[in-house]
């Protein structure tokens, strides 16, 4: 009887048993290494030692990485699936497949699926190809508009505070006089910032003279892609004009700003009477106006006592005209020592239909109040809402 030399764990086994005693390996008897025993090739060798079996029945490998690679990637190219879940599906895919692809190289015995793991990866790369693209035109316009927008805000609030400026100016060290962008910034009423002309791709202008002034905001570059492309004007009556004026200065003929649409479009789409036909912007711009005046009353020879309407107009902080009701409003101010309240109800309710009330603290609130005044107790003011 011949004895054959295992090639797996090298124990001496009987030629005719045909499999290993200890490990179970397939013998071999087709090689002989001259010493009267059968051995494994090389190459044999090689190939039972990677692959582990007992009794001749192969271990099963792993190959979930490697399927979910591949399933992900079949769905992140499939439509109606917002692009694999907005590319994390895809990216997923990829790594799953990258991971599976090397346990499967570095060790085959335990992890299968290669060809699979390739798979996902490639399905999952082109499906971010084609993410790529759309997710940029969707977003890309967003960013810009948001930064167009946001650009917007920044020339509104700045136009604001040269308006209220020239006012506290005009009541105080101006003597009546209005001031240029270099006399603000003396004053420290403004920013020196706004010295340079430019701030957030605006650029600012300040014509004054004694009695008058208007400043200007207009896009540095215009169009869609552009910085931006409504203009604004704002002079002593408070009120903030503008609109698209294609890259040009706004003027004091343009209709008032409104963020939502532009107020002459819907005046002439809705019946007369239907709606308010009075400019709420300019009344809440009197409110301003008066709070703006209270403080410069307050903050120079009246000990910190507020000052009745004609207090204020005798003192040039206000002007005389807003005690009629052109405006479509009647403005009353109240006065209690160190506080004050100021309101604006519409003289006919079918024409105008909010209230608005302000204190010392600066907040300007708002309601429907069926012709009647406002109060403390009504919601700050929001101009992008309405009641109608």
């Amino acid at each position: 009887m011949r004895s054959i030399k295992c090639g797996s764990c090298g124990l001496f086994n009987w030629a005719e048993s045909g499999l290993c005693k200890r490990c179970g390996a397939q013998l071999d008897a087709s090689y002989d290494d001259g010493s009267g025993y059968s051995n494994y090739n090389q190459q044999q060798q090689t190939y039972y030692a990677s692959y582990p079996s007992f009794a001749g029945v192969q271990v099963q490998r792993k190959s979930g990485l490697a399927v979910t690679s591949m399933v992900l990637g079949i769905i992140s190219i499939l439509p109606f699936t917002i692009g694999g879940f907005l590319g994390v599906g895809a990216i997923t895919g990829i790594v799953l497949g990258i991971v599976a692809f090397k346990k499967s190289r570095k060790r085959p015995s335990e992890y299968s699926g290669g060809g699979m793991a390739v798979a996902g990866i490639v399905l999952s790369s082109f499906a971010l190809l084609i993410m790529i693209p759309i997710i940029a035109a969707i977003a890309i316009p967003n960013l810009i508009a948001s930064r167009r927008a946001a650009n917007e805000g920044s020339a509104l609030s700045a136009l604001r505070t040269i308006q209220s400026a020239e006012e506290v100016y005009q009541s105080t060290v101006g003597d009546g006089r209005y001031a240029s962008m270099e006399e603000l910034v003396r004053a420290n009423l403004v920013s020196p910032e706004m010295l340079r002309g430019q701030k957030n791709g605006y650029r600012f202008v300040v014509r004054s003279n004694d009695m008058h002034f208007e400043a200007v905001a207009t896009p540095i570059t215009y169009g869609v892609t552009g910085t931006g492309k409504r203009s604004f004007y704002v002079s002593e009556d408070g009120v903030i004009r503008g609109g698209d004026r294609v890259g040009m200065e706004a003027t004091a003929s343009d209709p008032p700003y409104d963020p939502r649409a532009s107020y002459n479009e819907r005046a002439a789409s809705r019946p007369v009477g239907s709606f308010p036909v009075v400019d709420e912007a300019s009344v809440v711009s009197t409110l301003r106006n008066i709070h703006a005046a209270e403080a410069s009353y307050s903050a120079t020879d009246s000990h910190g006592y507020y000052g009745s309407m004609q207090d204020l107009v005798d003192r040039n902080f206000i002007r005389s005209d807003i005690l009629d009701s052109r405006s479509g409003y009647r403005f009353d101010l109240r006065v209690k020592g160190t506080t004050f309240e100021a309101l604006a109800t519409p003289v006919n309710y079918a024409k105008g239909r909010r209230s608005f009330y302000i204190s010392d603290n600066g907040v300007i609130r708002a309601a429907d109040r069926g012709g009647y005044e406002a109060t403390y107790n009504d919601p700050p003011y929001d101009a992008n809402s309405a009641s109608y």
